[in-house]
Protein backbone atom coordinates (compact mmCIF):
# COMPACT_ATOMS: atom_id res chain seq x y z
CA UNK A 1 0.00 0.00 0.00
CA UNK A 2 1.33 3.23 -0.82
CA UNK A 3 1.49 5.48 2.48
CA UNK A 4 0.26 8.84 0.77
CA UNK A 5 -2.54 7.38 -1.07
CA UNK A 6 -5.58 8.31 1.32
CA UNK A 7 -7.97 6.33 -1.21
CA UNK A 8 -5.93 3.20 -0.16
CA UNK A 9 -7.10 3.89 3.48
CA UNK A 10 -10.49 4.69 2.69
CA UNK A 11 -10.88 1.30 1.03
CA UNK A 12 -9.24 -0.39 3.54
CA UNK A 13 -11.90 1.17 6.27
CA UNK A 14 -14.72 0.50 4.02
CA UNK A 15 -13.67 -3.23 3.88
CA UNK A 16 -13.96 -2.74 8.10
CA UNK A 17 -17.13 -1.17 7.98
CA UNK A 18 -19.03 -3.94 5.82
CA UNK A 19 -17.38 -6.36 8.46
CA UNK A 20 -19.17 -4.15 10.90
CA UNK A 21 -16.03 -3.25 12.57
CA UNK A 22 -16.20 0.05 12.79
CA UNK A 23 -14.16 1.31 15.30
CA UNK A 24 -11.30 -0.62 13.01
CA UNK A 25 -12.71 1.42 9.69
CA UNK A 26 -12.93 4.83 11.92
CA UNK A 27 -9.10 4.45 12.16
CA UNK A 28 -8.71 4.08 8.71
CA UNK A 29 -10.53 6.59 7.81
CA UNK A 30 -8.56 9.01 9.85
CA UNK A 31 -5.42 7.93 8.07
CA UNK A 32 -7.15 8.94 5.18
CA UNK A 33 -8.39 12.32 6.47
CA UNK A 34 -4.88 13.13 7.49
CA UNK A 35 -3.67 12.29 4.14
CA UNK A 36 -6.48 14.46 2.02
CA UNK A 37 -8.02 16.78 4.85
CA UNK A 38 -10.76 17.76 2.05
CA UNK A 39 -11.57 14.49 1.31
CA UNK A 40 -15.87 14.25 1.59
CA UNK A 41 -15.81 10.53 1.18
CA UNK A 42 -13.76 9.74 4.19
CA UNK A 43 -15.18 12.07 6.29
CA UNK A 44 -18.98 11.31 5.73
CA UNK A 45 -18.12 7.19 5.93
CA UNK A 46 -16.28 8.04 9.18
CA UNK A 47 -20.05 9.88 10.29
CA UNK A 48 -21.55 6.82 9.20
CA UNK A 49 -19.45 4.20 11.23
CA UNK A 50 -19.51 6.52 14.29
CA UNK A 51 -23.54 6.62 13.84
CA UNK A 52 -23.15 2.36 13.92
CA UNK A 53 -21.47 2.76 17.10
CA UNK A 54 -24.05 4.90 18.49
CA UNK A 55 -21.46 8.02 18.97
CA UNK A 56 -24.03 10.71 17.38
CA UNK A 57 -21.97 13.58 19.05
CA UNK A 58 -18.98 12.92 17.34
CA UNK A 59 -20.65 11.74 13.94
CA UNK A 60 -21.95 15.81 13.89
CA UNK A 61 -18.73 16.61 14.95
CA UNK A 62 -16.81 14.72 12.00
CA UNK A 63 -19.98 16.39 9.81
CA UNK A 64 -19.03 19.62 11.34
CA UNK A 65 -15.46 19.15 10.39
CA UNK A 66 -15.82 18.73 6.82
CA UNK A 67 -18.26 21.99 6.61
CA UNK A 68 -15.14 24.03 8.39
CA UNK A 69 -12.74 22.47 5.48
CA UNK A 70 -15.21 22.44 2.57
CA UNK A 71 -18.12 24.84 3.33
CA UNK A 72 -19.31 25.46 -0.25
CA UNK A 73 -20.06 21.85 -0.60
CA UNK A 74 -23.94 21.39 -0.21
CA UNK A 75 -23.68 17.50 -0.16
CA UNK A 76 -21.53 18.42 3.80
CA UNK A 77 -24.57 20.20 5.06
CA UNK A 78 -27.03 17.72 3.51
CA UNK A 79 -25.32 14.85 5.53
CA UNK A 80 -25.16 16.72 8.47
CA UNK A 81 -28.62 17.76 8.21
CA UNK A 82 -29.53 13.79 7.69
CA UNK A 83 -28.04 13.12 11.44
CA UNK A 84 -30.39 15.77 12.82
CA UNK A 85 -32.59 14.50 11.44
CA UNK A 86 -31.75 11.14 13.02
CA UNK A 87 -31.93 12.11 16.44
CA UNK A 88 -35.30 14.11 16.48
CA UNK A 89 -34.00 18.01 15.76
CA UNK A 90 -35.58 18.60 12.79
CA UNK A 91 -35.49 22.34 13.26
CA UNK A 92 -31.59 22.08 12.87
CA UNK A 93 -32.28 19.34 10.00
CA UNK A 94 -34.26 22.11 7.57
CA UNK A 95 -31.48 24.40 8.56
CA UNK A 96 -28.68 22.66 7.23
CA UNK A 97 -30.81 21.14 4.32
CA UNK A 98 -31.75 24.87 3.49
CA UNK A 99 -27.91 25.61 3.59
CA UNK A 100 -27.44 22.71 1.44
CA UNK A 101 -29.27 24.47 -1.29
CA UNK A 102 -28.09 28.17 -0.88
CA UNK A 103 -24.16 27.21 -0.79
CA UNK A 104 -25.09 25.04 -3.97
CA UNK A 105 -26.09 28.29 -5.82
CA UNK A 106 -29.43 26.17 -6.59
CA UNK A 107 -27.82 23.16 -7.96
CA UNK A 108 -30.54 21.07 -9.07
CA UNK A 109 -29.33 17.96 -7.09
CA UNK A 110 -29.62 20.09 -3.77
CA UNK A 111 -33.05 20.93 -4.93
CA UNK A 112 -34.18 17.48 -5.62
CA UNK A 113 -32.60 15.99 -2.05
CA UNK A 114 -34.60 18.81 -0.14
CA UNK A 115 -37.73 18.32 -2.30
CA UNK A 116 -37.43 14.39 -0.91
CA UNK A 117 -37.05 16.17 2.20
CA UNK A 118 -39.99 18.44 2.03
CA UNK A 119 -42.41 15.57 0.98
CA UNK A 120 -41.04 13.34 3.86
CA UNK A 121 -42.91 15.74 6.10
CA UNK A 122 -45.77 16.61 4.20
CA UNK A 123 -44.75 19.58 2.85
CA UNK A 124 -45.45 18.12 -0.52
CA UNK A 125 -46.24 22.17 -2.02
CA UNK A 126 -42.86 23.22 -1.09
CA UNK A 127 -41.37 19.84 -2.30
CA UNK A 128 -42.90 21.11 -6.04
CA UNK A 129 -41.76 24.18 -5.88
CA UNK A 130 -37.90 23.08 -5.54
CA UNK A 131 -38.60 20.31 -8.32
CA UNK A 132 -40.14 22.80 -10.34
CA UNK A 133 -36.34 24.99 -9.67
CA UNK A 134 -34.34 21.61 -10.45
CA UNK A 135 -36.73 21.01 -13.43
CA UNK A 136 -35.91 24.49 -15.06
CA UNK A 137 -32.13 23.68 -14.62
CA UNK A 138 -32.14 20.75 -15.86
CA UNK A 139 -35.29 19.48 -18.13
CA UNK A 140 -33.56 16.30 -19.23
CA UNK A 141 -33.72 14.27 -15.93
CA UNK A 142 -36.29 11.75 -15.60
CA UNK A 143 -35.89 11.21 -12.17
CA UNK A 144 -37.08 14.97 -11.12
CA UNK A 145 -40.02 14.71 -13.41
CA UNK A 146 -41.06 11.39 -10.51
CA UNK A 147 -40.16 13.60 -7.56
CA UNK A 148 -42.49 15.70 -8.88
CA UNK A 149 -45.18 13.75 -9.33
CA UNK A 150 -44.73 11.87 -6.26
CA UNK A 151 -45.67 14.98 -4.44
CA UNK A 152 -48.67 15.60 -6.75
CA UNK A 153 -49.93 12.36 -6.39
CA UNK A 154 -50.16 13.37 -2.24
CA UNK A 155 -51.68 16.23 -2.72
CA UNK A 156 -54.20 14.42 -4.85
CA UNK A 157 -53.51 16.02 -8.24
CA UNK A 158 -53.23 12.97 -10.16
CA UNK A 159 -53.66 14.27 -13.90
CA UNK A 160 -50.81 16.75 -12.67
CA UNK A 161 -48.90 13.30 -11.63
CA UNK A 162 -49.78 11.52 -14.90
CA UNK A 163 -48.39 14.11 -16.81
CA UNK A 164 -44.85 14.13 -15.04
CA UNK A 165 -44.79 10.20 -14.74
CA UNK A 166 -45.41 10.64 -18.69
CA UNK A 167 -42.50 12.76 -19.40
CA UNK A 168 -40.30 10.81 -16.65
CA UNK A 169 -41.19 7.74 -18.87
CA UNK A 170 -40.36 10.00 -22.24
CA UNK A 171 -36.93 10.83 -20.90
CA UNK A 172 -36.43 7.32 -19.65
CA UNK A 173 -38.54 4.31 -20.34
CA UNK A 174 -37.16 2.27 -18.11
CA UNK A 175 -38.29 4.31 -15.32
CA UNK A 176 -40.37 1.72 -13.11
CA UNK A 177 -40.61 3.91 -10.07
CA UNK A 178 -42.73 6.33 -13.00
CA UNK A 179 -44.94 3.63 -14.47
CA UNK A 180 -46.32 2.26 -11.50
CA UNK A 181 -47.41 5.21 -10.07
CA UNK A 182 -48.59 6.59 -13.21
CA UNK A 183 -50.61 3.41 -12.80
CA UNK A 184 -51.50 4.31 -9.07
CA UNK A 185 -52.65 7.71 -10.54
CA UNK A 186 -55.00 6.19 -13.53
CA UNK A 187 -56.04 3.55 -11.29
CA UNK A 188 -57.66 5.96 -8.52
CA UNK A 189 -59.06 8.07 -11.40
CA UNK A 190 -61.31 5.13 -12.96
CA UNK A 191 -58.41 4.48 -16.33
CA UNK A 192 -58.11 1.05 -14.95
CA UNK A 193 -57.35 -0.01 -18.83
CA UNK A 194 -54.75 2.59 -18.63
CA UNK A 195 -53.15 1.29 -15.21
CA UNK A 196 -52.82 -2.39 -16.35
CA UNK A 197 -50.81 -0.96 -19.51
CA UNK A 198 -48.40 0.79 -17.00
CA UNK A 199 -47.48 -2.17 -14.87
CA UNK A 200 -47.36 -4.85 -17.67
CA UNK A 201 -44.85 -2.44 -19.14
CA UNK A 202 -43.30 -2.28 -15.48
CA UNK A 203 -43.30 -6.07 -15.08
CA UNK A 204 -40.64 -5.74 -19.00
CA UNK A 205 -38.49 -3.66 -17.39
CA UNK A 206 -37.95 -5.64 -13.70
CA UNK A 207 -40.11 -9.09 -14.25
CA UNK A 208 -41.35 -10.79 -11.30
CA UNK A 209 -41.45 -7.29 -8.97
CA UNK A 210 -44.16 -8.46 -6.38
CA UNK A 211 -45.23 -4.54 -5.85
CA UNK A 212 -45.86 -4.34 -9.60
CA UNK A 213 -48.00 -7.68 -10.11
CA UNK A 214 -50.14 -6.59 -6.93
CA UNK A 215 -51.02 -3.69 -8.08
CA UNK A 216 -52.32 -5.34 -11.73
CA UNK A 217 -54.15 -7.94 -9.51
CA UNK A 218 -56.13 -5.16 -7.61
CA UNK A 219 -56.51 -3.86 -11.10
CA UNK A 220 -57.84 -6.36 -12.76
CA UNK A 221 -60.05 -6.81 -9.30
CA UNK A 222 -61.15 -3.30 -10.08
CA UNK A 223 -62.76 -4.28 -13.27
CA UNK A 224 -64.18 -7.45 -11.40
CA UNK A 225 -61.61 -9.31 -13.88
CA UNK A 226 -61.16 -12.47 -11.47
CA UNK A 227 -59.84 -14.63 -13.57
CA UNK A 228 -57.06 -12.61 -14.58
CA UNK A 229 -56.57 -11.43 -10.92
CA UNK A 230 -56.49 -15.20 -9.63
CA UNK A 231 -53.85 -15.61 -12.55
CA UNK A 232 -51.87 -12.53 -11.63
CA UNK A 233 -52.27 -13.63 -7.57
CA UNK A 234 -50.81 -16.73 -8.52
CA UNK A 235 -47.88 -15.71 -9.97
CA UNK A 236 -47.38 -13.43 -7.06
CA UNK A 237 -47.43 -16.62 -4.82
CA UNK A 238 -45.42 -18.64 -6.78
CA UNK A 239 -42.77 -16.24 -6.04
CA UNK A 240 -43.49 -15.90 -2.57
CA UNK A 241 -46.01 -18.51 -1.20
CA UNK A 242 -46.49 -16.26 1.68
CA UNK A 243 -47.44 -13.11 0.55
CA UNK A 244 -50.62 -12.36 2.60
CA UNK A 245 -52.34 -9.74 0.42
CA UNK A 246 -51.91 -12.47 -2.45
CA UNK A 247 -53.85 -15.49 -0.54
CA UNK A 248 -55.95 -12.89 0.74
CA UNK A 249 -57.39 -11.20 -2.04
CA UNK A 250 -57.10 -14.80 -4.12
CA UNK A 251 -59.08 -16.43 -1.21
CA UNK A 252 -61.68 -13.45 -1.45
CA UNK A 253 -61.90 -13.69 -5.04
CA UNK A 254 -62.23 -17.57 -5.40
CA UNK A 255 -64.93 -17.42 -2.62
CA UNK A 256 -66.85 -15.30 -4.61
CA UNK A 257 -66.88 -17.08 -8.01
CA UNK A 258 -67.87 -19.85 -5.43
CA UNK A 259 -64.70 -22.07 -5.42
CA UNK A 260 -65.34 -22.40 -1.57
CA UNK A 261 -62.49 -25.10 -1.36
CA UNK A 262 -59.78 -22.77 -2.94
CA UNK A 263 -61.11 -20.63 -0.68
CA UNK A 264 -60.91 -22.74 2.42
CA UNK A 265 -57.05 -23.84 0.93
CA UNK A 266 -55.90 -19.70 1.31
CA UNK A 267 -57.49 -19.13 4.23
CA UNK A 268 -56.34 -22.44 6.09
CA UNK A 269 -52.62 -21.46 4.58
CA UNK A 270 -52.92 -18.02 6.30
CA UNK A 271 -53.96 -19.25 9.64
CA UNK A 272 -50.65 -21.32 9.54
CA UNK A 273 -48.62 -18.56 8.13
CA UNK A 274 -50.54 -16.10 11.00
CA UNK A 275 -51.81 -18.61 13.66
CA UNK A 276 -52.21 -15.32 15.94
CA UNK A 277 -54.66 -13.13 13.61
CA UNK A 278 -58.04 -13.69 14.54
CA UNK A 279 -59.70 -12.17 11.27
CA UNK A 280 -58.46 -15.34 8.95
CA UNK A 281 -59.66 -17.93 11.19
CA UNK A 282 -62.79 -15.94 11.41
CA UNK A 283 -62.93 -15.66 7.54
CA UNK A 284 -61.71 -20.01 7.12
CA UNK A 285 -64.36 -20.52 9.94
CA UNK A 286 -67.27 -18.42 7.18
CA UNK A 287 -66.21 -20.91 4.70
CA UNK A 288 -66.67 -23.99 6.48
CA UNK A 289 -69.74 -23.08 7.42
CA UNK A 290 -70.98 -22.14 3.78
CA UNK A 291 -69.71 -26.05 2.85
CA UNK A 292 -71.58 -27.58 5.43
CA UNK A 293 -68.94 -28.20 8.49
CA UNK A 294 -70.64 -26.68 11.21
CA UNK A 295 -68.97 -28.03 13.89
CA UNK A 296 -65.64 -27.08 11.89
CA UNK A 297 -67.07 -23.42 11.40
CA UNK A 298 -67.91 -23.00 14.99
CA UNK A 299 -64.58 -24.35 16.65
CA UNK A 300 -62.62 -22.28 14.22
CA UNK A 301 -64.76 -19.02 14.76
CA UNK A 302 -64.29 -19.48 18.49
CA UNK A 303 -60.71 -19.72 17.84
CA UNK A 304 -61.18 -16.05 16.81
CA UNK A 305 -62.30 -14.75 19.41
CA UNK A 306 -60.41 -15.83 21.68
CA UNK A 307 -57.63 -14.72 19.97
CA UNK A 308 -59.30 -11.36 20.46
CA UNK A 309 -62.25 -10.65 17.99
CA UNK A 310 -64.85 -10.28 20.90
CA UNK A 311 -67.61 -8.20 19.08
CA UNK A 312 -69.20 -7.90 15.96
CA UNK A 313 -70.24 -11.02 13.21
CA UNK A 314 -67.74 -13.68 15.36
CA UNK A 315 -70.04 -13.07 18.67
CA UNK A 316 -73.01 -13.18 16.60
CA UNK A 317 -72.11 -16.51 15.24
CA UNK A 318 -71.11 -17.97 18.00
CA UNK A 319 -74.49 -16.65 20.08
CA UNK A 320 -76.55 -17.85 16.92
CA UNK A 321 -75.10 -21.07 16.31
CA UNK A 322 -72.22 -22.42 18.79
CA UNK A 323 -74.46 -22.50 22.27
CA UNK A 324 -72.56 -24.91 23.50
CA UNK A 325 -69.62 -22.76 24.19
CA UNK A 326 -71.78 -20.84 26.64
CA UNK A 327 -73.72 -21.39 30.31
CA UNK A 328 -77.77 -20.50 30.22
CA UNK A 329 -76.36 -17.30 31.62
CA UNK A 330 -73.45 -16.94 30.39
CA UNK A 331 -75.09 -16.63 26.96
CA UNK A 332 -77.55 -14.21 28.18
CA UNK A 333 -74.20 -11.99 29.20
CA UNK A 334 -72.56 -12.60 25.93
CA UNK A 335 -75.98 -10.77 24.04
CA UNK A 336 -75.91 -8.02 26.06
CA UNK A 337 -72.66 -7.92 25.34
CA UNK A 338 -72.90 -7.75 21.81
CA UNK A 339 -75.95 -5.34 22.31
CA UNK A 340 -73.81 -3.13 24.16
CA UNK A 341 -71.28 -3.17 20.88
CA UNK A 342 -73.38 -2.66 18.46
CA UNK A 343 -74.64 0.72 20.39
CA UNK A 344 -71.02 1.33 20.09
CA UNK A 345 -70.45 1.29 16.64
CA UNK A 346 -73.99 4.06 16.31
CA UNK A 347 -71.97 6.13 18.75
CA UNK A 348 -74.48 5.34 21.70
CA UNK A 349 -71.97 4.62 24.30
CA UNK A 350 -74.06 5.50 27.29
CA UNK A 351 -76.38 2.47 26.61
CA UNK A 352 -73.78 0.29 25.74
CA UNK A 353 -72.64 1.00 29.16
CA UNK A 354 -76.12 -0.09 30.28
CA UNK A 355 -76.06 -3.51 28.85
CA UNK A 356 -72.16 -4.29 29.39
CA UNK A 357 -73.69 -2.93 33.33
CA UNK A 358 -76.06 -5.54 32.86
CA UNK A 359 -73.25 -8.75 31.31
CA UNK A 360 -71.27 -7.70 35.06
CA UNK A 361 -74.60 -7.93 36.89
CA UNK A 362 -74.88 -11.63 35.04
CA UNK A 363 -71.36 -12.53 35.40
CA UNK A 364 -69.49 -10.17 38.00
CA UNK A 365 -66.74 -12.30 37.22
CA UNK A 366 -66.45 -11.15 34.07
CA UNK A 367 -63.33 -8.99 33.15
CA UNK A 368 -64.12 -8.90 29.54
CA UNK A 369 -67.04 -7.03 30.36
CA UNK A 370 -65.43 -4.54 32.78
CA UNK A 371 -62.84 -3.71 29.91
CA UNK A 372 -65.71 -3.10 27.34
CA UNK A 373 -67.01 -0.91 29.74
CA UNK A 374 -63.97 0.94 30.35
CA UNK A 375 -63.45 1.56 26.95
CA UNK A 376 -67.09 2.90 26.54
CA UNK A 377 -66.46 5.24 29.34
CA UNK A 378 -63.14 6.63 27.82
CA UNK A 379 -65.28 7.15 24.32
CA UNK A 380 -67.67 9.61 26.78
CA UNK A 381 -64.67 11.18 28.77
CA UNK A 382 -65.18 9.43 31.22
CA UNK A 383 -61.66 8.60 32.29
CA UNK A 384 -62.03 7.92 35.82
CA UNK A 385 -64.87 5.54 35.15
CA UNK A 386 -62.39 3.62 32.41
CA UNK A 387 -59.44 3.62 34.87
CA UNK A 388 -61.72 1.87 37.58
CA UNK A 389 -63.01 -0.41 34.98
CA UNK A 390 -59.33 -1.57 33.49
CA UNK A 391 -58.13 -1.74 37.18
CA UNK A 392 -60.78 -4.28 37.65
CA UNK A 393 -60.65 -6.23 35.10
CA UNK A 394 -56.48 -6.47 36.02
CA UNK A 395 -57.89 -7.57 39.46
CA UNK A 396 -60.37 -9.92 37.65
CA UNK A 397 -57.73 -11.22 34.85
CA UNK A 398 -54.51 -10.39 36.02
CA UNK A 399 -52.89 -12.96 32.99
CA UNK A 400 -54.50 -10.31 30.49
CA UNK A 401 -51.99 -8.30 29.41
CA UNK A 402 -54.35 -6.57 26.88
CA UNK A 403 -55.80 -4.90 29.82
CA UNK A 404 -53.12 -3.13 31.80
CA UNK A 405 -52.27 -1.84 27.72
CA UNK A 406 -55.61 -0.30 27.43
CA UNK A 407 -55.18 1.25 30.78
CA UNK A 408 -51.95 2.86 29.51
CA UNK A 409 -54.22 3.95 26.60
CA UNK A 410 -56.47 5.37 28.91
CA UNK A 411 -53.73 7.45 30.24
CA UNK A 412 -52.60 8.77 26.69
CA UNK A 413 -55.69 9.52 25.87
CA UNK A 414 -55.65 11.96 28.90
CA UNK A 415 -51.87 13.28 27.78
CA UNK A 416 -51.02 11.36 31.19
CA UNK A 417 -47.50 10.67 29.80
CA UNK A 418 -45.68 9.39 32.93
CA UNK A 419 -48.61 7.50 34.04
CA UNK A 420 -49.22 5.60 30.10
CA UNK A 421 -45.27 4.95 30.27
CA UNK A 422 -45.61 3.55 33.68
CA UNK A 423 -48.33 1.40 32.56
CA UNK A 424 -46.66 -0.28 29.30
CA UNK A 425 -43.47 -0.66 31.48
CA UNK A 426 -45.36 -2.56 34.05
CA UNK A 427 -47.16 -4.15 31.67
CA UNK A 428 -43.59 -5.07 29.69
CA UNK A 429 -41.95 -6.48 32.68
CA UNK A 430 -45.09 -8.63 33.22
CA UNK A 431 -45.86 -9.91 30.01
CA UNK A 432 -42.65 -9.26 28.55
CA UNK A 433 -43.64 -10.81 25.65
CA UNK A 434 -46.50 -8.78 24.88
CA UNK A 435 -46.01 -6.85 21.36
CA UNK A 436 -48.69 -4.56 21.48
CA UNK A 437 -47.03 -2.65 25.15
CA UNK A 438 -43.58 -2.10 23.61
CA UNK A 439 -45.56 -0.94 20.19
CA UNK A 440 -47.49 1.34 22.40
CA UNK A 441 -44.21 2.46 24.63
CA UNK A 442 -42.89 3.65 21.14
CA UNK A 443 -45.44 5.63 20.40
CA UNK A 444 -44.83 7.62 23.15
CA UNK A 445 -41.65 8.84 22.34
CA UNK A 446 -42.37 8.72 19.06
CA UNK A 447 -44.99 11.72 19.75
CA UNK A 448 -41.76 13.38 21.19
CA UNK A 449 -39.60 12.83 18.28
CA UNK A 450 -37.44 10.68 20.47
CA UNK A 451 -36.89 8.04 17.32
CA UNK A 452 -33.71 6.37 18.42
CA UNK A 453 -35.75 5.33 21.72
CA UNK A 454 -38.88 3.88 20.31
CA UNK A 455 -36.39 2.21 17.63
CA UNK A 456 -35.89 -0.38 19.74
CA UNK A 457 -38.95 -0.92 21.37
CA UNK A 458 -40.55 -1.48 17.85
CA UNK A 459 -38.09 -4.29 16.72
CA UNK A 460 -38.83 -5.81 19.97
CA UNK A 461 -42.86 -5.98 19.55
CA UNK A 462 -42.18 -7.43 15.88
CA UNK A 463 -39.66 -9.74 17.10
CA UNK A 464 -42.15 -10.92 20.02
CA UNK A 465 -45.10 -10.85 17.23
CA UNK A 466 -44.02 -11.23 14.02
CA UNK A 467 -47.38 -10.70 12.39
CA UNK A 468 -48.07 -7.65 14.07
CA UNK A 469 -48.41 -5.25 10.78
CA UNK A 470 -48.55 -1.82 12.62
CA UNK A 471 -45.57 -2.64 14.14
CA UNK A 472 -43.47 -3.60 11.29
CA UNK A 473 -44.93 -0.27 9.88
CA UNK A 474 -44.17 2.27 12.77
CA UNK A 475 -40.68 0.39 12.59
CA UNK A 476 -40.21 0.82 9.14
CA UNK A 477 -40.93 4.54 9.15
CA UNK A 478 -38.66 5.06 12.07
CA UNK A 479 -36.04 3.72 10.28
CA UNK A 480 -36.85 6.45 7.52
CA UNK A 481 -36.85 8.88 9.88
CA UNK A 482 -33.28 7.52 11.06
CA UNK A 483 -31.62 7.37 7.96
CA UNK A 484 -31.78 2.95 8.29
CA UNK A 485 -32.87 2.86 4.59
CA UNK A 486 -31.82 -0.89 4.18
CA UNK A 487 -33.69 -1.86 7.46
CA UNK A 488 -36.99 0.53 6.47
CA UNK A 489 -37.08 -1.34 3.83
CA UNK A 490 -37.33 -4.26 5.11
CA UNK A 491 -39.62 -3.62 7.43
CA UNK A 492 -42.15 -1.51 4.62
CA UNK A 493 -41.61 -4.78 2.98
CA UNK A 494 -42.96 -6.77 5.83
CA UNK A 495 -45.84 -4.51 6.08
CA UNK A 496 -47.27 -4.84 3.24
CA UNK A 497 -46.92 -8.30 3.08
CA UNK A 498 -48.94 -8.50 6.52
CA UNK A 499 -51.79 -5.73 4.26
CA UNK A 500 -50.45 -2.95 5.32
CA UNK A 501 -51.62 -0.66 2.09
CA UNK A 502 -50.04 2.47 3.11
CA UNK A 503 -46.45 0.61 3.22
CA UNK A 504 -46.56 0.51 -0.54
CA UNK A 505 -46.18 4.36 -1.94
CA UNK A 506 -43.32 5.01 0.83
CA UNK A 507 -41.74 1.74 -0.78
CA UNK A 508 -42.06 2.88 -3.82
CA UNK A 509 -40.51 6.55 -2.32
CA UNK A 510 -37.42 4.70 -0.53
CA UNK A 511 -36.64 1.41 -1.36
CA UNK A 512 -36.97 1.14 -5.49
Amino acid sequence: MEPFYDAAYYGKGNIYFLKKNYKEAIAEYDKAISMRKTGLNAYSAKADAQLMLGDTAGALKTCGAIIEVKPYDHRCYWNRSAIYRQIGNIEAAFEDINKSVEVSNNDPEALISRAEFLDYFGKDAEAIEDCNLAIQKKPTNSGYYYRRASSEYDLGKYPEAIKDCGKAIELFAGNIDALVLRGNAYDLTGKNALAIADYRTALKVKPGDLVTLRNLGDSYMRISDSKSAIRIYDTVLNISPKDTIALKNRGGLRADAGDFTGAKNDYSALTEIFPKRWEFYFMLGQIKDTLGDKKGACETIYKARQLGDADGDTRLYLCENCPQFFSKKGLEAEKSVMAGNMKTTTGDYRGAIENFTKAIQLLPDSAEAYAMRGQAKRKINDFEGAEADYKKAIILAPANASFRASLGNTFMFQNKIEEAKKAFEECIKLFPKYAIAYHNLATLYIDKIEFAKALPLLQKAVQCDPQYKNAWFRLGTVCLDLQMFPEACDALNKALQLGVEEAEMKIILYCK
